[in-house]
């Protein structure tokens, strides 16, 4: 038999169908986050375009790979297809969603992050903000186990110890917080309380940030914490945060 294999093949015949199909997946990957992200719908609608975007690629992948196999195990094929341009489409879609999910496979279902457990800081204006939106609680201990899993997961968060006063340290952290892209919420010098909003760029995911700072009589204690409001796990992106909050700190008294 005659093999008759196309790297690109035209958009006409049976396999027609193959390139607009995997385009609409790349598509669908951007498109189902930014919609979410705009409010358009909700960020499980957002969710379930990634999901289906990735299940196609997979599939796609799969389908192509037993084709190479045929190809390559067969004397010969007749119109057989090897869609080159799409399986670089399908691999994006793959590699994309992949790369997000790796960093994120190790980490436990808690969302709740902070420096200090027993018992962490307390929010103030994010409240009344987080009860209008039926976000998550910011109970740090809603969930029984969240201080074992962050202890097991996260370690080295512990409350930032510096020589330098409440206030010129509570001056510092506001400007870390807005540097990293932060909404400053509630600036309180006298409580020497910070609260921000930080918004993930992939969906838009808004997670309340606090630092805490504590006045002694040869140092300031920062503790830190960050809470999303929605979803059972943050990925890690909480304890991310807070590391990164902790590493500028250390820059200031380095």
């Amino acid at each position: 038999m005659e093999r008759d294999i196309f790297l690109f093949r035209p958009l006409k015949g049976r396999y027609f169908w193959l390139a607009p199909v995997m385009y609409f997946t790349a598509v669908a990957l951007f498109v189902g986050p930014l919609l979410s992200k705009i409010g358009v719908f909700s960020y499980t609608v957002g969710l379930l375009f990634v999901l289906l975007s990735f299940s196609v690629a997979v599939f796609f992948l799969i389908v192509e790979i037993i084709v190479f196999l045929r190809i390559l195990l067969s004397k010969g094929l007749k119109d057989t297809s090897f869609h080159l341009s799409s399986i670089f489409i399908a691999l994006f879609v793959f590699l994309v969603v992949l790369l997000q999910l790796l960093p994120a496979l190790d980490k436990p279902m808690i969302h709740n992050i902070s420096t200090n457990t027993q018992p962490p800081p307390s929010f103030v204006k994010a409240i009344p903000i987080r009860s209008s939106l039926n976000a998550n609680t910011t109970k740090y201990r809603f969930n029984p186990e969240n201080a074992e899993l962050q202890k097991q997961t996260y370690s080295g968060l512990t409350p930032y110890v510096s020589k330098r006063s409440g206030e010129d340290l509570f001056a510092e952290v506001q400007r870390i917080l807005e540097s990293l892209g932060m909404e400053i919420i509630n600036s309180d010098l006298d409580s020497l309380r910070l609260e921000a909003v930080a918004t993930s760029f992939w969906f838009g995911f808004k997670d309340d940030v606090l630092v805490q700072i504590r006045e002694y009589e040869d140092a300031s204690l920062a503790e830190v914490r960050s809470v999303s409001r929605v979803g059972v796990s943050d990925l890690g992106a909480n304890a991310a945060r807070i590391y990164r909050i902790l590493d500028e700190l250390k820059k200031i008294d380095a």
